[in-house]
């Protein structure tokens, strides 16, 4: 599985600290995002594991909602095939 949380781009440090202490390995993408009509700047995280990071990705996700003071953080998976070479 690949997961992605997509969050407005504030507090990165902080945002990078929050995933980098739950998971050994992430990306993290800048991008523009809309909310409600209005364009933001974005964050958009991926994170790939299997379903147990499934609980892991959500319990991220909860916490960049209150560091960013946000009304909702959108969490997406896809099923996908990886490997490390």
């Amino acid at each position: 599985m690949l997961y992605r949380i997509c969050t407005e781009n504030v507090n990165r440090d902080k945002v990078e600290a929050i995933v980098s202490s739950c998971v050994e390995g992430f990306t993290i993408l800048e991008a523009t995002g809309y909310w409600k009509g209005q364009r933001e700047a974005s964050l958009v995280i991926e994170i790939a594991g299997g379903n147990k990071v499934h609980f892991v990705v959500q319990a991220i996700a909860s916490r960049i909602k209150q560091v960013n003071k946000q009304e909702a953080v959108l969490v997406q998976s896809f099923d996908v095939d990886s490997e490390l070479i």
